[in-house]
């Protein structure tokens, strides 16, 4: 978090976003709010963490990390050369275990009309579109292309277009009712530390 903190922030010099486009964070008023009869027991473990592990921050060829982190990964984190197209060296995908029970929503499933769907891609799907459909994946089980009839675009492409939650989805059409079931393993995208995953990995005495 440290590290994440001063590499956005030039050192210090530029303030940080409070939202989830950055690092989120609440002041005192709003983690008593939040936490309740919890606030004294969590400023205490924080500010033990925070003293325990002070001036630490991760260095790599001298220079911060790029500390990426995302909600939930599917079993295993994404590679920064998956994810951008650039190799990273210590943004590599390695297994992240036991997150279906600790993540609040480790899958989702969601139901969109053909006639939404339709709307979302600007063209006609039908039956057949659905069967041309395949959904090519990397490494880590997340879809890096998806392809059609009329259609290539990337995994990440779809996952903004269709507001999911990851790259490592499945879809499938309900030719009877006129539904695509879209399944959604994860949450973010995939990058570096699972917040999920440091979790089960606590749990487990890490």
């Amino acid at each position: 978090a440290r590290t994440y903190a001063l590499r956005t922030t030039d050192n210090g010099k530029n303030p940080i976003a409070r939202d989830v486009s950055a690092q989120v964070f609440k002041n005192e008023e709003e983690r008593k709010k939040l936490w309740g009869k919890n606030f004294a027991r969590n400023e205490k473990k924080i500010s033990a963490a925070v003293k325990a592990t002070i001036g630490d921050v991760i260095l790599y060829d001298e220079e911060l990390i790029s500390a990426m982190f995302f909600s939930t990964s599917n079993g295993k984190t994404e590679t920064a050369q998956n994810f951008g197209g650039n190799d990273i060296a210590y943004l590599q995908s390695v297994d992240s275990p036991g997150e279906e029970k600790v993540a609040p929503s480790y899958k989702e499933e969601t139901e969109i009309t053909l006639k939404k769907w339709n709307e979302v891609f600007g063209n006609e799907w039908n039956a057949d579109t659905f069967k041309s459909l395949q959904l090519v994946r990397n490494s880590t089980g997340r879809v890096q292309k998806v392809k059609a009839s009329g259609l290539e675009a990337g995994g990440r492409e779809i996952r903004d277009l269709l507001g999911l939650r990851s790259t490592d989805f499945d879809i499938a059409f309900n030719v009877t009712n006129g539904i695509v079931h879209v399944t959604t393993l994860g949450y973010g995208h995939g990058v570096g530390m699972s917040q999920y995953g440091a979790e089960a990995f606590a749990n487990e005495g890490w």
